[in-house]
């Protein structure tokens, strides 16, 4: 086969040019001319590096885990859109006011999070706000403005 003006032996079935090299796309894929195996469910690209984009998200070249069920990117962090907003690549979660208030107290999004007017001190790995209140995806779930604990169900 010819990848990119260059005659190279075909590595398989399902080829494809990576730059100046064939690789087999079943086993591998091209990240900016870079050879990488496959990974996870939903192998996908972040520069040169390889993510599983059903568990993480590219955000300005850095990958990060997903939020919520439609996420979106604000810089190098992710969040929930459907939930939140991205304003300056500050990551704003109710209403207008109750952000401008929080600004007021202080809002440091690196180290808090404004939960409908109430600044809230980050913690966990995925912190996200339910309501006025503050918790971690990866343990607990909000369902109707209440905190829930996530039940981990194992399957026989």
């Amino acid at each position: 086969m010819c990848c990119s003006g260059v005659v190279v032996p075909r590595p398989g079935v399902d080829t494809y040019c990576c730059g100046t090299v064939g690789y087999d796309t079943s086993l591998y894929m091209c990240c900016m001319d870079t050879i990488r195996p496959r990974l996870g469910e939903k192998p996908s690209c972040c520069l040169r590096e390889i993510f599983d984009a059903k568990y993480n998200i590219c955000c300005s070249n850095e990958i990060t885990p997903r939020v919520g069920e439609h996420p979106s990117c604000c810089g190098t962090k992710s969040y929930d859109a459907n939930v939140c907003t991205c304003v300056n690549e500050s990551i704003q979660c109710g209403s207008v006011e109750n952000n401008i208030s929080c600004s007021a107290e202080g809002h440091d999004e690196n180290n808090s999070l404004c939960c409908q007017g109430n600044l809230r001190t980050l913690s966990g790995l995925v912190p996200l706000c339910c309501g006025k209140d503050l918790y971690d995806l990866n343990v607990s779930i909000c369902c109707n403005g209440t905190i829930h604990p996530r039940l981990h169900v194992q399957l026989s």
